[in-house]
C-alpha cells in the first residue's frame, strides 16, 4: 500500500471546487491585468465636446425674453437738454433700465452690460461698455457711433474690423441703420445660417432662427436697413 503525497492530499482537498477561470473572474488573466487588456484592445472613447457659451449671446437673448414679457416698443429715448444757451437732444438718464421703449442699440448695450454684471442703475452718464474696449455709452448709444468706435479701436490695433463674412455666437450684426447680435451659427448646403436677437420697428424685440446670410440677411429690407455691412466681435 502507498501513501499518498502531500501534493495529492491537497489536491483531493480543493480540486473539486475550484473551477476554470474565466475572464469574468478574480485570478483570470484579465483580471490579473487589472483591464489593461480591454484598453489596449479598445481605446477610450474621448468625450464629446461640449460646445462654449458666449456670455453676450446669452445675455441678449435673456433681455428679449424680459422685453417681451414687459409689452416693451420700438422707440428712441431722448430728451431735449439746454446748458449755457446750448440744446441738443440725448438719451434719457434711465434709457438702460426704462422698459417702456427700447430700441436697436439699447438691445445690444444692454445685453453687453448684463453680461458683464455692469450696474446701470444709477443711470448711462459716465458707464463704460467692457464689451467695447471701455467706451462710454454716450459714444456708442448710435449705430454710427458704434462704428466710429470701431474704427478709431481697429485704428489702436486692439480689435478687428467690421467683416462680412464669417460670423460667430456674440457678434453685433451691422447694417447702415441698425444693429443685432448673433445668438447662433450653422451652415446649409449653400449658405451660412444666422440666428440672432434684434429690436426693430416691425418685429420689435426677437430672436430670428437660422436666416440665410447670403439669401436674406443681407437684404437690408427684410432684417436691417441701410446696408448690410457685417460682423464685429467684441472684447471676449
Amino acid at each position: 500500500m502507498s501513501w499518498p503525497t502531500l501534493y495529492e492530499l491537497f489536491e483531493r482537498a480543493v480540486g473539486g471546487s475550484r473551477k476554470p477561470a474565466t475572464r469574468d473572474q478574480p485570478g483570470s488573466p484579465a483580471s490579473a491585468l487589472g483591464g489593461v487588456a480591454d484598453s489596449v484592445s479598445k481605446p477610450a472613447q474621448a468625450a464629446p465636446a461640449v460646445p462654449a457659451v458666449n456670455k453676450y449671446a446669452e445675455a441678449v437673448k435673456k433681455l428679449v425674453a424680459h422685453l417681451k414679457s414687459k409689452g416693451t416698443k420700438y422707440g428712441h429715448q431722448t430728451e431735449e437738454v439746454t446748458k449755457g444757451g446750448n440744446t441738443w437732444v440725448q438719451r434719457k438718464k434711465d434709457f438702460l433700465t426704462d422698459d417702456a421703449l427700447a430700441d436697436c442699440t439699447k438691445l445690444v448695450i444692454k445685453a453687453m452690460l448684463d453680461a458683464d454684471e455692469v450696474d446701470c442703475s444709477a443711470g448711462w452718464e459716465g458707464l463704460t461698455v467692457p464689451a467695447f474696449y471701455g467706451a462710454k455709452v454716450s459714444d456708442i448709444s448710435a449705430v454710427g457711433g458704434m462704428t466710429q468706435v470701431i474704427a478709431g479701436l481697429v485704428e489702436a490695433k486692439k480689435t478687428t474690423p467690421i467683416r462680412a463674412a464669417n460670423p460667430k455666437v456674440g457678434d453685433v450684426i451691422f447694417w447702415g441703420g441698425h444693429v443685432a447680435m448673433v445668438t447662433g451659427v450653422g451652415s446649409s448646403e449653400s449658405d451660412t445660417l444666422v440666428s440672432f436677437a434684434s429690436m426693430g420697428v416691425k418685429g420689435g424685440a426677437n430672436l430670428y432662427e437660422r436666416v440665410a446670410l447670403e439669401g436674406n440677411l443681407r437684404n437690408d429690407r427684410i432684417y436691417g436697413s441701410g446696408g448690410f455691412q457685417g460682423f464685429w466681435t467684441p472684447r471676449p
